[in-house]
């Protein structure tokens, strides 16, 4: 399962990729690709990321 439209996993993937932008469904489903067939593990990994990301007061936006 891939959640490619959650927010907090476009936030994570922005910092992760170091984007200037916060990726679109179809560029996170892309990405995602890449992570075949571990993409649920992905998610929970990035959303641990963007938790993280939060908690020490990092800007996300």
């Amino acid at each position: 399962a891939w959640p490619g439209n959650d927010l907090a996993l476009m936030e994570a993937v922005k910092r992760l990729k170091q984007l200037d932008h916060r990726p679109t469904h179809a560029e996170m489903d892309r990405f995602a690709d890449g992570w075949h067939p571990y993409r649920g593990a992905a998610a929970l990994m990035l959303w641990h990321l963007y938790s993280c990301l939060v908690r020490d007061g990092t800007p996300t936006g």
